[in-house]
């Protein structure tokens, strides 16, 4: 029984994106009459190829560079030096984490291009109108040296908001298609008032030390009281319970303990067991408990809501991102197969070439 943690806590803590949107995503539009000299130099720039898309080197340089800014805009110039703990691994250097990103984002984006090709979808008038302004907008930060350095070009990056906002079209589709939806009951949030009389002590060192029988007794007697003053209200004029009653109670008893909590139906049985969370799903909002007894000690619950609105809904969202993703995930992997099976970051990157962009 872990006493001092009786409350919910959440955790969170997800991995933070490379790029801005989900995925943004091209349409890309191959070019014709380079000369000889030109196609020579662009096949010694190709860092690797996804089905029949060629990526090169100035190419993964525009996604470099908007990861580059995006981080060091949030975390400053010195992010480079960091690791980073990803699930199920070791201790990553942030660099080599987000190298590896930026070639999965453009695969991503890619396959979803080639997608969207093969099924006809195009942009709007109003969207290229779109893809213009930021295509301008990118360029008009881009410096001399950096133009150099990188050696991305006006059309470079008008190509590639392009395939970027195809490939989001193409995304919205395969989600849209797939019908995905969650439930009140699947992503139910609780509100509940637990006035709690504790079963025993914590020092200021962290000890748990259990009341005797004798005290917890006299405990059980006070939360009996208690629950007499909620049926026999001194207050005239009050009509029915409300979370005002179980504060007073609180301070009069002085049951620090006690507070408005938010749990799951699965946060509850961890807490406080299944017979308690059978209990609590018996009330009515509005209503409240008999006293009883779990393993911390004793507990009158008033319920606030059965199903917290704004909770619930935040948690349908976070839900249906967590399905999305897992969906897509699934149909990313059949796309990777229908038109590049066999690419591995590892095998299918040159990484000599990948290696001349650096982050410090």
């Amino acid at each position: 029984m872990d006493y001092k943690n009786k409350n919910k806590t959440k955790k969170a803590g997800k991995r933070l994106g490379v790029l801005a949107v989900m995925i943004l995503t091209l349409m890309l539009c191959a070019a014709c009459g380079k000369k000889k000299a030109e196609e020579e130099k662009a096949s010694k720039d190709i860092v690797f190829t996804v089905g029949d898309e060629q990526v090169s080197l100035p190419e993964v340089n525009i996604y470099a560079e908007i990861v580059r800014e995006h981080y060091e805009n949030a975390y400053g110039n010195g992010v480079w030096s960091l690791s980073v703990y990803v699930e199920d691994m070791d201790e990553v250097p942030l660099e080599e984490m987000t190298r590896q990103d930026i070639i999965n984002d453009i695969v991503q984006v890619k396959l979803l291009k080639m997608e969207a090709e093969e099924r006809a979808i195009t942009l709007t008038e109003e969207e290229e109108q779109e893809i213009a302004t930021e295509s301008a907008r990118f360029w008009k930060y881009m410096t001399d040296d950096e133009m150099e350095r990188t050696g991305i070009t006006e059309d470079l990056v008008n190509r590639v908001m392009r395939e970027n906002l195809l490939a989001k079209k193409m995304y919205d589709k395969i989600i849209q298609d797939a019908g995905l939806t969650v439930s009140d009951e699947e992503a139910r949030e609780t509100r509940f008032y637990d006035l709690f009389f504790p079963g025993a002590t914590v020092n200021e060192d962290g000890t748990v030390t259990p009341l005797s029988d004798e005290q917890v007794e006299s405990i059980h007697q006070k939360a009996i009281d208690a629950y007499d003053s909620l049926l026999n209200p001194t207050e005239e004029g009050s009509s029915g319970v409300h979370v005002s009653d179980m504060e007073r109670l609180k301070k009069t008893y002085q049951l620090d303990l006690s507070e408005e909590v938010v749990m799951t139906p699965e946060e509850i049985t961890n807490t406080y067991g299944s017979e308690i969370h059978d209990m609590l799903y018996k009330l009515e909002d509005g209503s409240y408990s008999l006293v009883t007894q779990s393993a911390y000690g004793y507990h009158i619950f008033y319920m606030i809501a059965l199903t917290d609105r704004e909770t619930t809904d935040s948690r349908k969202e976070v839900i249906l991102k967590e399905k999305r993703q897992a969906y897509f995930e699934t149909e990313k992997e059949k796309l990777l197969e229908k038109y590049a099976p066999g690419f591995k970051y590892e095998n299918s990157v040159n990484m000599d070439l990948y290696n001349e962009i650096t982050f410090e």
